[in-house]
């Protein structure tokens, strides 16, 4: 394993990232002029070359867009699942201020075409080197096409719009030279995710089943299938599918049970005989280490000089020393169900099945320990104090917690905004001055589990769509679904399902959100859990009287601006509407 990442550096970032331009298509597709070594010494060796592909692998990571969306904020921050502190381009979107001039979501545009660049120079050049076999260029080749079309998911994924004929982005399959005349244009969406599923088709059997151990977070065949399982599903969906075609239904259905088949992947198990409180550490490293339900992940890495990689310090209680970078919203914490598998809220938000808000974080399933850090839990060998004197007994005798937003707490000004923390992908093991090496899971085989349920619902299998939710919740010791949900019902268990299984993972609530359609729903004001204590040490909370992020819904939030920059350097490029 180490060999291979070590050999993901950032020196090659500067062939796109040095220099300026003077034209629109250089910016589009990422051509700069580079002083760093000559483009032409990459295809002399196969070394070199292969050192171009692993920081075309680089590229695939999570694009920091000012914090909205990198490997240490992630992307829940810019939906109802998680809100980050301090960071000015989530506040924008998330309050619906973002424009075709902030800088935040241009990253993602420009990051990607960066990466694609990047491939398509790969693909043209890679013949040229002298010292390697032909079947280790095919298999540089279907890497190189992967990571094209990775990035292209993420592209229509953020900037597609679902009505025209030009609603996807511009689909590039070349490389072209600074100053050469081209004119660019936004291919519509069947036409970027068709592209896509080509690709992939064209690759898998290319690429291998597995890579040796000191390869790992290479491409394999089951990741290819599992891109084309998640891609094939959005295009099913309600925002693409409006008239809800069964056949694009089918191919989601095939494709997510193609990865279920393969047998080298697996759910990791865990002791369900303890109650949630104590297992809950057996789920959560799964998403600590590599193992067998991992399709495809990649290291958390560092850059020279900033806080990438250490998730640790930067999720975690500001008392601790940590900076709470993304705190988990009271939306998300609510829709975990209790340890028997029941809601704790009705449809009106009233307490239900024995839940008591002023007593809510017991007796709930293990996936909530495993995912969220509260108040009064064990945390690092000490309990979380998020708690402040109670206001309707104001009293001197109450020493505000250690983590909460009074003055007197340590980096009060750090706190999460939401009350709560970021547990999953949090290692306790790793001192908070060091790296985390916890991996960026691209694609998990649960995903696969869910993304079967949801395709055979939408075609009518409800029996087969409950079975395969099942096998996701029996894993963490929930019950089967009640045989009585049916219909709406129905779905709304599966999508729980999706949400609670997926929390925090890539940009799966983002996506979500919007190619089911339900924005106007989910997009709201969002409130922070106020723990109050009084002079007997009693807690009070309260979730509604302190805003922690104040939200109001437009069409334009189901997908992000193209950057003013490219519309103003090229008017034929249309621009989304609301923007």
């Amino acid at each position: 394993m180490k060999n291979f990442l070590n050999r993901i550096s950032f020196f090659l970032i500067g062939l796109v990232l040095l220099g300026s331009c003077d034209n629109y298509e250089d910016e589009i597709l990422g051509l700069k002029p580079t002083d760093r070594f000559s483009e032409a010494d990459v295809w002399t060796s196969g070394k070199s070359a292969n050192e171009f592909l692993n920081q075309c692998y680089a590229g695939m990571g999570s694009l920091s867009i000012n914090g909205l969306g990198n490997a240490e904020n992630l992307p829940a921050g810019l939906t109802d699942m998680g809100v980050i502190r301090g960071n000015q381009g989530n506040w924008n979107f998330q309050s619906g201020s973002i424009v075709p001039t902030s800088t935040g979501t241009a990253n993602i545009w420009e990051g990607s075409y960066v990466t694609i660049r990047n491939t398509n120079l790969f693909l043209e050049n890679i013949d040229r080197v002298p010292d390697i076999t032909q079947q280790e260029k095919s298999l540089m080749t279907a890497q190189a096409r992967f990571i094209r079309a990775y990035r292209y998911m993420f592209l229509v994924n953020y900037y597609s719009w679902w009505e025209g004929p030009k609603n996807g982005v511009p689909l590039l399959t070349k490389s072209y030279s600074p100053g050469e005349d081209v004119i660019v244009d936004r291919a519509g969406y069947d036409e970027v995710v068709n592209f896509i599923i080509s690709e992939l088709d064209e690759i898998e059997d290319v690429l291998p089943l597995s890579w040796p151990d000191a390869e790992w977070g290479k491409i394999t065949k089951g990741a290819c299938l599992a891109m084309k399982s998640r891609m094939l599903l959005y295009k099913a969906s309600k925002r693409y599918n409006p008239g809800h075609d069964t056949q694009e239904w089918v191919a989601a259905s095939d494709a997510a049970k193609a990865v279920i088949d393969m047998s080298m992947y697996e759910l990791i198990q865990i002791d369900n005989t303890k109650p949630p409180i104590e297992s809950y550490k057996e789920y959560a490293d799964i998403f600590l280490h590599p193992n067998n339900e991992m399709i495809l992940s990649q290291p958390t890495y560092m850059a020279p000089g900033f806080m990438y990689g250490k998730f640790e310090i930067r999720n975690a209680p500001n008392g601790y020393g940590g900076e709470g970078a993304c705190g988990p919203t009271l939306e998300i914490v609510n829709k975990y169900q209790n340890e028997d598998g029941e809601d704790i809220l009705d449809a009106s938000g009233n307490p239900i099945n024995g839940y008591d808000p002023q007593n809510p974080f017991v007796n709930r399933e293990t996936r909530f320990y495993a995912t969220i850090v509260y108040n009064g839990r064990d945390f690092r060998g000490r309990q979380v104090e998020t708690f402040m004197p109670d206001p309707i007994n104001p009293s001197d005798m109450v020493i505000p917690g250690k983590d909460s937003r009074h003055p007197t707490a340590i980096r009060y000004r750090q706190t999460s905004e939401t009350g709560f923390w970021l547990y999953k992908f949090m290692n306790e093991s790793i001192a908070f001055d060091q790296p985390s090496n916890t991996p960026v899971i691209l694609f998990r085989h649960a995903e696969a589990f869910l993304n079967y349920a949801e395709a055979q619902f939408e075609l009518g299998n409800e029996d087969v769509a409950r079975a395969n939710i099942n096998i996701i919740r029996n894993r963490v010791g929930l019950p089967d679904l009640d045989t009585s949900l049916t219909g709406t019902a129905l779905r709304d268990a599966i999508r729980h399902e999706r949400t609670i299984e997926l929390a925090f993972e890539q940009n799966h609530r983002f996506c979500d959100e919007r190619r089911w359609e339900i924005l106007p729903e989910t997009f709201v004001t969002l409130w922070r859990l106020e723990a109050f204590k009084d002079n007997n040490g009693n807690i009070r909370y309260v979730g509604d009287q302190t805003m922690a992020l104040p939200r109001v819904f437009s069409e334009k939030m189901y997908s992000f601006p193209i950057p003013d920059r490219e519309i103003q350097r090229a008017p034929h490029l249309n621009q989304n509407p609301g923007y």
